[in-house]
Order: C-alpha cells, then sequence, then structure tokens
C-alpha cells in the first residue's frame, strides 16, 4: 500500500478550559502552529464526552487556523485536527 506524502503537515489536540469553550451556537478559533502556504485539507474531531445528542460543526478554514462549533458549547472539551498540503 502506498503511504500519502504531504509537504506541509500538522496534528495534534487543543484542550479548552471551561472558559474558554465555545459559546452555544457559535464559535470559537482554532489556530495552527504554522501558517500553511495554501488553505489545508482538515480532518477535525470534536471531543465530545456526553450522553446527549451534539451538534458539532467547523467552518472557515484558513492558512492559520479554523473555527469549531457546537450546539451545547459546554460539552466541548477540545478538538483533535490534522491539517495538510500534499
Amino acid at each position: 500500500k502506498k503511504v500519502d506524502t504531504y509537504s506541509e503537515y500538522e496534528e495534534r489536540y487543543v484542550a479548552f478550559s471551561a472558559a474558554d469553550m465555545p459559546p452555544n451556537s457559535g464559535f470559537k478559533q482554532v489556530n495552527f502552529n504554522r501558517t500553511f502556504s495554501t488553505i489545508p485539507f482538515v480532518y477535525i474531531t470534536l471531543d465530545i464526552q456526553d450522553a446527549t445528542v451534539r451538534v458539532p460543526y467547523y467552518a472557515n478554514v484558513t492558512k492559520t487556523g479554523f473555527q469549531v462549533g457546537s450546539n451545547y458549547g459546554a460539552a466541548v472539551r477540545g478538538v483533535w485536527y490534522k491539517a495538510y498540503v500534499k
């Protein structure tokens, strides 16, 4: 199997403190540790550990970061992401 190679790559987990969680139905900015040369492809998984169904979403991906949110922001503990440019 061929392994994908990337010209630019970053992955990490960003934890949100209680004071830093996204607002309900609003966005929270997450910045990359680097500036990509072009808008990267981004895989995003919100860290939601809640028995109630939540609606996760993301938007506004740029060369420097992206925004995440949920219908109930207090349920979001953080975000895992992988961003890359081939």
